[in-house]
């Protein structure tokens, strides 16, 4: 089965990906990066000559093609494109056996997933009231980043103070049994991200979420080796490589991959398997659409 043709749409901030083959079948993939998705867009543009010809059912193949097939590799842009290739080929895989992608993966292993709501309020009594709506919902994980929207601009000290606010307000509203995850979007340096995890410790967050940036294992070091905290980061990280210090020096607990952004099913499933090693699990991030999700 040969792939003739990759088209791809631009809609929005999203970007979907369409791998045709000589046999009729199709499949859609996503290669959304929030941001940059046009220089996702020409790089997919420039990976398509390297696709016409090839068998789609080669999928482990034509991502190392892809991916080792010149001396530039990896970063988020191709990795995004990749991805919306890769997830593209799974998609033409099921259909041409007749079956859903995860028995191509091994088979179901859940009956359900646990997910969270994001929740949003300006003051604490906002918070409570928007969480207590979503709880009578039926959702029992809540993620909330109240140190976003401060007003002057941001200010660490005053982000830390009003993040601990806001969350001791939540947990003496709503309990000790709902899991709260508490997002900083990097924006906290190691030293004010340990304040913060430090001063919330005794109000029991399912996981910090981002509280410094990625690029640097040792920051996550220092931060692991000053908090109890449960750490969860990895929606900036693109390849197996850029997580391996992580897992491998058990330096957070979550894995937050996001597949459009990681290069696919076929490397999110490498990395999820680097993760079971180290018995962290995955928290998977998206910023896509229904497609991707």
């Amino acid at each position: 089965m040969k792939i003739t043709d990759l088209k791809v749409f631009p809609v929005r901030q999203f970007v979907y990906v369409k791998i045709i083959t000589d046999e009729g079948l199709h499949g859609i993939g996503e290669a959304s990066l929030s941001g940059r998705s046009l220089a996702v867009v020409e790089a997919l543009g420039h990976l398509k000559p390297l696709l016409i010809g090839q068998d789609a059912t080669r999928i482990e193949h034509i991502w190392q093609d892809i991916f080792r097939g010149t001396f530039w590799r990896g970063g988020p842009v191709l990795q995004s494109a990749l991805a919306g290739i890769d997830i593209a080929l799974w998609d033409v895989a099921g259909k041409a056996l007749g079956v859903p992608t995860y028995r191509l993966l091994g088979g179901a292993t859940r009956d359900k997933v646990l997910v969270y709501r994001h929740v949003g309020g300006g003051t604490p009594e906002q918070l409570i009231e928007n969480s207590q709506r979503l709880l009578a919902e039926g959702w029992r994980v809540l993620r909330i980043s109240p140190i976003d929207g401060l007003e002057g601009g941001f200010e660490p000290k005053r982000a830390v103070l009003r993040g601990v606010e806001h969350f001791r307000a939540l947990r003496n509203a709503i309990g000790d049994e709902v899991e709260v995850i508490f997002e900083v979007h990097t924006r906290l340096t190691p030293t004010r991200a340990i304040e913060l995890c430090n001063a919330m410790a005794e109000y029991r967050p399912f996981f910090v979420e981002d509280p410094i940036r990625s690029e640097n294992p040792a920051s996550f070091a220092t931060l692991r080796a000053h908090t109890p905290v449960p750490i969860g980061t990895g929606e900036q990280l693109t390849t197996k490589w850029a997580f391996r210090e992580l897992i491998e020096q058990e330096l957070i607990d979550y894995l937050r991959v996001d597949i459009c952004h990681s290069g696919g099913i076929t490397e999110g499933k490498k990395i999820a398997t680097l993760g079971e090693v180290h018995y962290q699990e995955l928290a998977c991030h998206y910023t896509g659409s229904p497609v991707s999700t």
